[in-house]
């Protein structure tokens, strides 16, 4: 039976809060990068197609769709701002899931376990973010004239822009049948190792800040940079290690300065 308070939910958040913290000090105290992408690894045991981690990210979807149908309220999803806030929230992660997810070329495997606990994350991901957009918080409408939801979404709409042309250019970089790794140019390439993860921070904040930066979007745009944070510093210190040509004026995390 879900339990429907509030209190229960807000726990919940401060709880997988807590894991992400945790997560982040493992990553950047202990040195551990990731295990899938080009840090995959079989010490994990078995391994899968890494092409499966990004269809697992569709389980967001399927919790938001869950929700929407089973325990929302009219006030909510009769409300132009939430289901606006909603549909920010799902064109993410359709692009993520399912077009991304198919014109990703040769993924590395992906440690069967890594999968589960992403896709895992994801599915409890949508559900927070379902729960308050549409049974917990209904907007009012001067909130769509707000200083913060008109920034958040010119935020949110950038960094998407950021994430998804930088992600074409990796995907562009090999030819058929080419393997290995290449040092990616143009764009914000210039300025930083991977800008593909700057950009998806950048949307999550600002669509925390489109929504009131809310319990459940503060928490994913936190988690998002505990994430992506450290694999912005592994990607750049790895790049560094790998090619001797490598730009030396391109940096880890902001442009020009760290």
């Amino acid at each position: 039976m879900v339990k429907e308070s509030e209190e229960f939910y807000v726990g919940m958040i401060q709880v997988l809060l807590a894991f992400m913290v945790f997560s982040f000090l493992t990553m950047t105290l202990g040195g551990q990068t990731a295990f899938y992408g080009r840090y995959s690894t079989n010490r994990l045991g078995k391994t899968v197609n890494g092409r499966l981690d990004w269809y697992g990210h569709g389980l967001s979807l399927f919790s938001m769709a869950y929700v929407y149908f089973f325990l929302s309220k009219p006030e909510c999803t009769g409300n132009l701002i939430n289901l606006w806030l909603a549909a920010l929230y799902i064109l993410h992660y359709v692009n993520r899931s399912f077009i991304f997810g198919l014109r990703i070329k040769n993924p590395k495997p992906i440690p069967l376990v890594i999968l589960c606990m992403t896709s895992g994350f994801c599915a409890v991901n949508g559900w927070l973010q379902a729960m308050w957009l549409m049974r917990f918080h209904p907007y009012q409408f001067e909130w769509m004239r707000s200083f913060m939801f008109v920034t958040g979404n010119i935020l949110f709409f950038l960094g998407m822009y950021v994430n998804q042309k930088s992600d074409i250019m990796l995907t562009q970089l090999r030819k058929p049948g080419e393997h290995g790794y290449k040092i990616p140019r143009g764009f914000l390439f210039e300025y930083v190792s991977a800008p593909n993860f700057g950009g998806e921070i950048i949307e999550w904040f600002g669509f925390a800040m489109a929504c009131g930066f809310t319990p459940p979007s503060a928490f994913f745009a936190v988690s998002t940079l505990l994430n992506i944070g450290p694999r912005m510093y592994h990607h750049h210190s790895w790049y560094l290690s790998k090619f001797e040509d490598y730009p030396k004026n391109r940096k880890a995390l902001i442009p020009f300065v760290v």
